[in-house]
Protein backbone atom coordinates (compact mmCIF):
# COMPACT_ATOMS: atom_id res chain seq x y z
CA UNK A 1 0.00 0.00 0.00
CA UNK A 2 1.12 3.85 -0.80
CA UNK A 3 1.65 6.06 1.55
CA UNK A 4 -0.16 9.52 0.70
CA UNK A 5 -3.74 8.45 1.89
CA UNK A 6 -5.05 7.86 5.43
CA UNK A 7 -8.55 6.97 4.35
CA UNK A 8 -11.52 7.21 2.11
CA UNK A 9 -15.43 6.93 1.81
CA UNK A 10 -18.59 8.30 0.08
CA UNK A 11 -20.25 10.87 0.94
CA UNK A 12 -23.64 12.64 -0.90
CA UNK A 13 -23.58 16.34 -1.32
CA UNK A 14 -26.49 17.63 -3.48
CA UNK A 15 -27.63 14.49 -4.42
CA UNK A 16 -23.71 13.64 -6.05
CA UNK A 17 -21.84 11.09 -4.80
CA UNK A 18 -18.19 12.02 -3.77
CA UNK A 19 -15.39 9.71 -2.78
CA UNK A 20 -13.95 11.69 -0.09
CA UNK A 21 -9.86 11.53 -0.02
CA UNK A 22 -8.19 12.12 3.19
CA UNK A 23 -4.36 12.43 3.01
CA UNK A 24 -2.07 11.63 5.55
CA UNK A 25 -0.87 15.10 7.42
CA UNK A 26 2.34 15.88 5.28
CA UNK A 27 0.21 15.98 2.29
CA UNK A 28 -3.11 17.39 2.69
CA UNK A 29 -3.67 19.75 -0.11
CA UNK A 30 -2.87 23.55 -0.18
CA UNK A 31 -6.21 25.56 -0.88
CA UNK A 32 -6.47 29.04 -1.44
CA UNK A 33 -9.59 30.79 -0.28
CA UNK A 34 -10.31 34.10 0.18
CA UNK A 35 -6.81 34.94 -0.67
CA UNK A 36 -5.45 32.16 2.23
CA UNK A 37 -3.71 29.59 1.44
CA UNK A 38 -5.35 26.67 3.65
CA UNK A 39 -4.45 23.01 4.82
CA UNK A 40 -7.82 21.34 3.51
CA UNK A 41 -8.72 17.57 4.33
CA UNK A 42 -10.75 15.57 2.78
CA UNK A 43 -10.71 16.89 -1.49
CA UNK A 44 -13.41 15.19 -3.21
CA UNK A 45 -14.07 13.33 -6.55
CA UNK A 46 -16.88 12.93 -8.28
CA UNK A 47 -19.05 9.98 -9.08
CA UNK A 48 -18.56 8.95 -12.67
CA UNK A 49 -21.82 9.82 -14.84
CA UNK A 50 -23.18 6.66 -16.37
CA UNK A 51 -24.01 8.73 -19.65
CA UNK A 52 -21.60 12.01 -19.96
CA UNK A 53 -18.48 9.70 -19.19
CA UNK A 54 -19.33 6.48 -20.96
CA UNK A 55 -16.86 6.43 -23.77
CA UNK A 56 -13.88 7.55 -21.65
CA UNK A 57 -14.91 5.48 -18.61
CA UNK A 58 -14.78 2.57 -21.60
CA UNK A 59 -11.34 3.68 -22.85
CA UNK A 60 -9.88 3.25 -19.39
CA UNK A 61 -11.59 -0.09 -18.87
CA UNK A 62 -9.75 -1.41 -22.21
CA UNK A 63 -6.46 0.52 -20.43
CA UNK A 64 -7.16 -1.76 -17.19
CA UNK A 65 -7.48 -4.66 -19.79
CA UNK A 66 -3.93 -3.95 -21.07
CA UNK A 67 -2.29 -3.01 -17.61
CA UNK A 68 -3.52 -6.31 -16.16
CA UNK A 69 -2.30 -8.50 -19.31
CA UNK A 70 1.23 -6.78 -18.92
CA UNK A 71 1.40 -7.24 -15.16
CA UNK A 72 0.01 -11.34 -15.51
CA UNK A 73 2.53 -11.78 -18.32
CA UNK A 74 5.24 -10.21 -16.55
CA UNK A 75 4.44 -12.09 -13.18
CA UNK A 76 4.77 -15.08 -15.28
CA UNK A 77 8.30 -14.19 -16.79
CA UNK A 78 9.84 -13.26 -13.58
CA UNK A 79 8.68 -17.38 -12.72
CA UNK A 80 11.25 -18.31 -15.07
CA UNK A 81 13.95 -16.97 -13.27
CA UNK A 82 13.65 -19.12 -9.99
CA UNK A 83 14.44 -22.79 -10.04
CA UNK A 84 11.27 -25.21 -10.63
CA UNK A 85 11.58 -26.47 -7.49
CA UNK A 86 11.15 -22.74 -5.83
CA UNK A 87 8.58 -22.54 -8.16
CA UNK A 88 6.41 -25.31 -6.62
CA UNK A 89 6.76 -24.50 -3.36
CA UNK A 90 5.98 -20.89 -4.39
CA UNK A 91 2.77 -22.20 -6.11
CA UNK A 92 2.00 -24.73 -3.13
CA UNK A 93 2.34 -22.22 -0.87
CA UNK A 94 -0.40 -19.56 -2.15
CA UNK A 95 -2.65 -22.35 -2.97
CA UNK A 96 -2.93 -23.63 0.78
CA UNK A 97 -3.14 -19.98 1.90
CA UNK A 98 -6.13 -20.01 -0.53
CA UNK A 99 -8.02 -22.95 0.72
CA UNK A 100 -7.38 -21.68 4.49
CA UNK A 101 -9.21 -18.07 3.39
CA UNK A 102 -11.96 -19.98 1.74
CA UNK A 103 -12.58 -22.47 4.89
CA UNK A 104 -12.03 -19.45 7.13
CA UNK A 105 -14.58 -17.30 4.75
CA UNK A 106 -17.10 -20.01 4.99
CA UNK A 107 -16.80 -20.53 8.59
CA UNK A 108 -18.39 -16.60 8.83
CA UNK A 109 -22.07 -15.72 8.38
CA UNK A 110 -22.62 -14.72 4.85
CA UNK A 111 -22.99 -11.04 4.59
CA UNK A 112 -19.44 -10.97 6.09
CA UNK A 113 -18.12 -12.55 3.43
CA UNK A 114 -19.50 -10.05 1.36
CA UNK A 115 -17.81 -7.50 3.02
CA UNK A 116 -14.57 -9.49 2.48
CA UNK A 117 -14.97 -10.08 -0.76
CA UNK A 118 -15.65 -6.38 -1.68
CA UNK A 119 -13.19 -4.84 0.70
CA UNK A 120 -12.15 -1.50 -1.28
CA UNK A 121 -8.69 -1.75 0.77
CA UNK A 122 -7.73 -5.31 -0.89
CA UNK A 123 -8.96 -3.86 -3.94
CA UNK A 124 -6.52 -0.69 -3.88
CA UNK A 125 -3.55 -3.36 -2.51
CA UNK A 126 -4.48 -5.58 -5.81
CA UNK A 127 -4.56 -2.81 -8.16
CA UNK A 128 -1.02 -0.95 -7.10
CA UNK A 129 0.55 -4.10 -7.70
CA UNK A 130 -1.07 -4.23 -11.00
CA UNK A 131 0.36 -0.69 -11.51
CA UNK A 132 3.97 -2.13 -9.66
CA UNK A 133 3.76 -4.91 -12.43
CA UNK A 134 2.93 -2.67 -15.47
CA UNK A 135 4.79 0.04 -15.51
CA UNK A 136 7.18 -0.87 -17.78
CA UNK A 137 4.25 -1.34 -20.06
CA UNK A 138 4.88 0.13 -24.06
CA UNK A 139 3.63 -0.09 -27.49
CA UNK A 140 4.35 2.57 -30.10
CA UNK A 141 1.26 4.62 -29.75
CA UNK A 142 1.26 4.06 -25.23
CA UNK A 143 2.97 3.18 -22.55
CA UNK A 144 1.94 2.95 -19.08
CA UNK A 145 2.62 6.58 -17.91
CA UNK A 146 0.31 8.20 -20.99
CA UNK A 147 -2.41 5.63 -19.56
CA UNK A 148 -2.06 7.02 -16.00
CA UNK A 149 -2.15 10.74 -17.88
CA UNK A 150 -5.41 9.74 -19.11
CA UNK A 151 -6.56 8.86 -15.39
CA UNK A 152 -5.20 11.65 -13.95
CA UNK A 153 -6.81 14.30 -16.78
CA UNK A 154 -10.33 12.34 -16.17
CA UNK A 155 -10.21 12.68 -12.35
CA UNK A 156 -8.69 15.67 -12.50
CA UNK A 157 -11.31 17.10 -13.91
CA UNK A 158 -14.05 16.13 -11.22
CA UNK A 159 -11.61 17.13 -8.29
CA UNK A 160 -11.98 19.30 -6.05
CA UNK A 161 -12.95 20.62 -1.93
CA UNK A 162 -16.53 21.30 -0.26
CA UNK A 163 -17.56 25.03 1.24
CA UNK A 164 -20.42 26.73 1.91
CA UNK A 165 -21.82 29.13 -0.87
CA UNK A 166 -24.82 31.75 0.14
CA UNK A 167 -25.67 29.13 2.92
CA UNK A 168 -25.71 25.85 0.49
CA UNK A 169 -23.01 23.24 0.46
CA UNK A 170 -20.77 23.03 -2.79
CA UNK A 171 -18.09 21.64 -4.56
CA UNK A 172 -15.09 23.57 -6.06
CA UNK A 173 -13.11 21.86 -8.81
CA UNK A 174 -9.31 22.63 -8.67
CA UNK A 175 -6.96 21.79 -11.04
CA UNK A 176 -4.86 19.98 -8.24
CA UNK A 177 -3.53 16.94 -10.31
CA UNK A 178 -2.19 19.26 -13.21
CA UNK A 179 1.57 18.71 -13.75
CA UNK A 180 1.20 22.93 -14.24
CA UNK A 181 -0.59 23.07 -10.65
CA UNK A 182 0.27 20.41 -8.52
CA UNK A 183 3.35 22.15 -6.96
CA UNK A 184 1.02 24.58 -5.21
CA UNK A 185 -1.05 22.04 -4.01
CA UNK A 186 1.45 19.63 -2.80
CA UNK A 187 4.16 21.59 -2.02
CA UNK A 188 6.18 18.79 -0.25
CA UNK A 189 6.02 16.48 -3.43
CA UNK A 190 9.15 15.66 -5.89
CA UNK A 191 7.32 14.61 -9.21
CA UNK A 192 7.99 11.70 -8.61
CA UNK A 193 5.87 11.22 -5.36
CA UNK A 194 3.17 12.80 -6.90
CA UNK A 195 3.03 9.85 -9.82
CA UNK A 196 2.93 7.66 -7.09
CA UNK A 197 0.02 9.43 -5.27
CA UNK A 198 -1.76 10.30 -8.52
CA UNK A 199 -1.58 5.93 -8.95
CA UNK A 200 -3.00 5.93 -5.30
CA UNK A 201 -5.81 8.09 -5.86
CA UNK A 202 -6.59 6.11 -9.67
CA UNK A 203 -6.67 2.84 -7.44
CA UNK A 204 -8.84 4.57 -4.90
CA UNK A 205 -11.18 5.81 -7.36
CA UNK A 206 -11.98 2.69 -9.07
CA UNK A 207 -11.80 0.71 -6.40
CA UNK A 208 -14.90 2.61 -5.24
CA UNK A 209 -16.20 3.02 -8.37
CA UNK A 210 -15.85 -0.63 -9.82
CA UNK A 211 -19.51 -1.34 -11.34
CA UNK A 212 -18.28 1.57 -13.59
CA UNK A 213 -14.91 0.31 -15.37
CA UNK A 214 -16.20 -2.83 -17.58
CA UNK A 215 -12.51 -4.83 -17.85
CA UNK A 216 -12.72 -8.23 -17.52
CA UNK A 217 -9.45 -8.92 -16.69
CA UNK A 218 -9.22 -6.76 -13.81
CA UNK A 219 -12.22 -8.62 -12.63
CA UNK A 220 -10.74 -11.91 -12.87
CA UNK A 221 -7.32 -10.44 -11.27
CA UNK A 222 -9.88 -9.64 -8.07
CA UNK A 223 -11.47 -12.93 -8.20
CA UNK A 224 -8.45 -14.90 -7.97
CA UNK A 225 -6.73 -12.68 -5.88
CA UNK A 226 -9.20 -11.78 -3.19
Amino acid sequence: MADYIENAEMVSINDKRYLAIYFKPKFIPLITIDGNSISHNPILIEEPNKSQDYNTISKLSISLNKLCNFASLKTTDDLKFYPPKVVDLMMKKMLKEKSEEVVSTNTEESEEGKILKNDSFAIVSELLKIFYNSNQYETENENYFTICDNFREFIGKKIGYETQFQGYNTVIQQPMLSFEHYDKYFPKIEPCDFQLLVEELIARYISFFLGFFRSNKLRQHLEINL
